[in-house]
């Protein structure tokens, strides 16, 4: 997993709750993931995404799968397995987070989770006038999402 910094997401913030979705699913499917071998934090930045990807390779040769927790990592990172010799997905597979038009155009396509953005900012300006209005608390909520499967993913390599 690479982005954001575990420090900034204590508490329930983002990037907790972008760690702890791959952390848990992992867990499902009984694959141990250690987040302090295998989490190497990063700014939203392909440039960042670049360097964290080649830190997280030089630590853990042999994974054959990357979660970024942004689009734009995903680009960095798949640009920094090329510079490593690898190919996406053939030897890693690689799926980003946002849903981001760019990730149409890359080679290969990167698969990404995309939120529902209408809902989200929906609730949000639905939250915000509550908030204005009298002193409610502010909300979390779970926005619904879809996985949209590109050519950067392959299945287990057994």
């Amino acid at each position: 997993v690479i982005g954001g910094h575990m420090s900034i997401g204590e508490g329930g913030r983002i990037v907790s709750r972008r760690l702890a979705g791959p952390a848990d699913c992992l867990k499902d499917h009984g694959i141990a993931f250690d987040p302090l071998a295998q989490f190497e934090p990063s700014r939203f930045s392909m440039d960042d995404g670049y360097r964290a990807t080649k830190k997280l390779m030089k630590r853990c040769p042999d994974i054959t799968a990357v979660f970024a927790h942004s689009d734009m990592i995903a680009i960095g990172a798949l640009r920094a397995f090329t510079d490593l010799g690898l190919k996406v997905p053939e030897d890693i597979s690689l799926i980003g987070f946002d849903g981001i038009e760019y990730t149409r155009y890359t080679i290969p396509r990167i698969a990404t989770v995309r939120q529902d953005t209408m809902a989200m900012a929906e609730s949000c300006v639905s939250d915000l006038l509550k908030r204005i209005e009298s002193d409610s608390p502010p909300v979390h909520l779970c926005v619904p999402f879809e996985v949209i499967d590109k050519e950067s993913v392959t299945g287990p390599r057994l």
